[in-house]
């Protein structure tokens, strides 16, 4: 689960916003990578022993596709917010992605406008939630980023990648319980913290998969809650997302990912 933590935030992005990154800034706005020094590159991505055995026995607790063995997946993801908007994406191991936003029949001159002002970025966000699909390892999600073992079970992560800075993280404070399952995530970004708690049910041969997320996100002047609730589908031999339903200022919003279809022999050139 703490593979997905970040990609949450992605997730009420999806639902809450026009399109940015959670927490990214306005368009035209410059996010800057945190300091370097140069003198100590190997600094910048120093990661505890102690720190990974708690992200990898994470991997061995939460269930992932990618783990169970998936090579590639296709399928379609949308959102009630733009109803004749789909994303389409194919995903290769270990980590090819490839994207178009297709505008489906009865597409009105408003969504069209929303598409030309917007699409790019909510391309962006919905390409990223492949890590959702998938189930991206932690050393494979936080390559690149310092991860600090601050007492037993809490693990802070500063950003460091390109893809965490590229999701408008600066760090973050993951967690523990006795049981090894990551219980609460807190998380800094561009502008402002948002807090994740999630709750677990038994899934495939034994794993834990979410069932619901609890989030606050604080921005300073606002303080809003919700709840992020997991529904699952069969794809093959795997058991992946079908539709996460939150509730935002009222409404509830439904992300939906559709047609999936696994292990169809995709190879790098169809990515190239």
């Amino acid at each position: 689960m703490t593979r997905l933590f970040f990609v949450l935030t992605l997730v009420m992005c999806a639902a809450c916003s026009d399109g940015r990154p959670a927490g990214s800034p306005e368009r035209g706005a410059r996010s800057d990578p945190a300091p370097q020094d140069a003198a100590d590159p190997a600094a910048l991505v120093r990661q505890d022993a102690a720190a990974l055995v708690l992200l990898d026995r994470a991997d061995e607790l939460v269930y992932s596709p990618l783990l169970a063995g998936l090579a590639d997946v296709t399928y379609r993801y949308k959102s009630t917010r733009q109803s004749k908007v789909a994303v389409e994406v194919r995903w290769l191991k270990p980590d090819h992605v490839r994207s178009q936003l297709v505008l489906e029949p009865g597409a009105d001159s408003a969504t069209r406008r929303w598409a030309d002002r917007s699409g790019s970025e909510h391309l962006k966000t919905a390409t990223a939630l492949v890590d959702l699909v998938v189930g991206t390892p932690n050393r494979a999600q936080y390559e690149g980023d310092e991860i600090i073992l601050e007492s037993e079970r809490l693990v802070k992560v500063v950003a460091r990648s390109e893809r965490s800075l590229a999701r408008s993280l600066l760090e973050a404070w993951i967690t523990f319980g006795e049981d090894g399952l990551p219980k609460r995530m807190v998380t800094l970004t561009d502008t402002g913290k948002i807090t994740l708690v999630p709750t677990y049910r038994r899934g495939p041969e034994g794993h834990w998969v979410v069932d619901k997320v609890d989030t606050r996100i604080n921005t300073g002047d606002k303080d809003r809650t919700t709840v992020m609730r997991f529904e699952y589908q069969r794809a093959g031999a795997y058991t992946m997302v079908h539709r996460i339903r939150l509730d935002y200022l009222g409404e509830e919003v439904v992300q939906e990912y559709l047609d999936i279809h696994v292990d169809q022999g995709l190879t790098e050139e169809q990515f190239r």
